[in-house]
């Protein structure tokens, strides 16, 4: 554990470090299906595909969009509360994130040699649904130019928190 805590604080500062959004490698625009789990890329397009994924996924909130042009249809889903596949994706997130605004801030973290993406973001319920400020990490495993594993860790902040700073900047 401390290991893998002390690599991801490594992986934030390198990332930490570079542009936000880097232009891609290759267009990744104006593609049906950019994923291909046979075609072979090279870490930056891997990077390039990811920042395009989160952008569009995340932040324009085009779920299906992103998930039909970058993950594999058979992803192999990590969360117990959500079945196997892409589509089964697309329509847990719909419904959870329709309670919620954001994400707040988001870091983008890709493994280029060994084909991971991860993605820390902040979302906040919406007026009036009760809902925390809830934590999340995103993790992803690419084959080829498809993103075909995902796991997730979500925490919300409880009522009674004795940490005055979770989730801050």
């Amino acid at each position: 554990m401390q290991l893998s805590l002390a690599y991801t604080a490594l992986a934030a500062a390198f990332v930490m470090t570079q542009p936000a959004m880097a232009a891609p490698a290759y267009s990744t625009r104006n593609l049906a299906s950019y994923c291909d789990p046979g075609h072979p890329t090279t870490g930056p397009q891997t990077r390039s595909i990811f920042n395009a994924f989160v952008e569009q996924f995340y932040f324009q909130r085009d779920f299906q969009g992103a998930v039909d042009k970058y993950v594999s249809p058979n992803l192999i889903q990590h969360n117990p509360q959500i079945a196997n596949g892409s589509q089964a994706q697309v329509d847990a997130v719909t419904t959870i994130l329709a309670n919620y605004d954001g994400p707040e801030f988001r870091l983008a973290i890709v493994d280029e040699e060994r084909r991971y993406g991860v993605v820390y973001s902040r979302f906040r319920g919406k007026a009036g649904t009760g809902l925390p400020v809830a934590g999340v990490a995103d993790v992803y495993r690419f084959e080829g130019s498809c993103m075909v594993e995902h796991w997730d860790v979500i925490e919300s902040l409880p009522p009674n928190s004795t940490n005055p700073v979770p989730f801050k900047r």
